[in-house]
């Protein structure tokens, strides 16, 4: 059998050194190889199969074929052309007429409605990560989300940064890195949280959004860290959290607010003092709030504190 023909990793000859049936293949070499001896019994062999070999700027092998993956939060997806600003043609020389093309294509981009509703949405929504330090799986799912939301016609009628805070929300709580509703109107610079909760609540029944509820313990990493306590004051609010999810105190309460108070407890406990305006401060909820939850919590659970 010729080696063009032969497909990699099929083959049934013996050696002709020592006759062991064991031939393998070496893909690096392209060699079909005696496993017992180490004779190489054809080379060289052409491999049928796709080229995964592609190296990015840093000169390191990734399993890539078409380059960049598809980025639903770019208006075109990142699929589109891109033109320099260097304004360079195909041989490396400034061309004056690069401009004039370049401009033509931004506005080809966006010609449409949608393309301009899709450019201003995303905009803001790189923007609004940036200042929520969300990573970039929860950009990607809150770029689909208001994407269907556009599709569905939930967009229109209503404010972009509305919708689109609320498709942030409910990426947040998806892949369990919350924000609170108010941390995402301070975001946007829009003044009523409402608005992003009455839009989520669309969201949820035109899309079905089957969404688990935010858990206190989800916030309580960030808030500390924000805070600058120790693993001793995370651990002792994560224990105060769970003895008060028992005592069935967390119903129907804002998960932020829990933790919060759960934190201010921690703190005193462990001899880390933070006070309820620091802690609201970085938990965006009200000082009324935290002093509420925990009276609850320690009546509840029996803990006597001396603020």
């Amino acid at each position: 059998m010729a080696a063009s023909e032969r497909n990699p990793g099929k083959f049934t000859e013996e050696c002709p050194a020592c006759g062991s049936a064991e031939i393998v293949f070496d893909e690096e070499r392209g060699e079909y190889v005696c496993a017992n001896c180490g004779l190489v019994t054809e080379d060289p062999v052409i491999d049928p199969g796709p080229e995964w070999r592609h190296f990015n700027p840093d000169q390191r092998q990734r399993r890539s074929r078409t380059g960049e993956p598809v980025k639903l939060r770019l208006p075109d997806k990142g699929i589109s052309t891109i033109i320099d600003r260097e304004l360079r043609d195909s041989g490396g020389k400034k061309n004056p007429r690069m401009r004039r093309i370049r401009t033509w294509d931004a506005r080809i981009k966006v010609s449409g409605s949608r393309e301009r509703n899709f450019f201003q949405a995303f905009l803001e929504l790189e923007n609004l990560a940036s200042k929520l330090q969300l990573p970039e799986s929860v950009r990607e799912l809150a770029a689909s989300i208001y994407r269907k939301a556009y599709k569905e016609g939930i967009v229109r009628g209503r404010g972009i940064e509305s919708v689109l805070g609320a498709a942030v929300f409910a990426a947040c709580k998806e892949a369990r890195v919350p924000r609170t509703a108010r941390e995402i109107a301070e975001a946007l610079g829009v003044s009523d949280e409402n608005e992003i909760l009455r839009a989520y609540r669309v969201l949820q029944r035109r899309l079905n959004l089957k969404q688990k509820p935010t858990e206190p313990s989800d916030h309580l990493p960030r808030f500390a860290s924000k805070l600058g306590v120790s693993e001793n004051v995370q651990a002792k609010a994560q224990e105060i959290i769970e003895k008060a999810k028992e005592k069935g105190i967390t119903v129907g309460k804002g998960p932020a607010g829990v933790a919060a108070a759960a934190l201010y407890i921690a703190s005193i406990l462990e001899g880390e003092r933070r006070t309820q305006k620091e802690i609201a401060e970085v938990a965006r909820v009200t000082e009324v709030t935290i002093r509420n939850r925990y009276k609850e919590i320690c009546e509840a659970l029996g803990i006597e504190l001396h603020p």
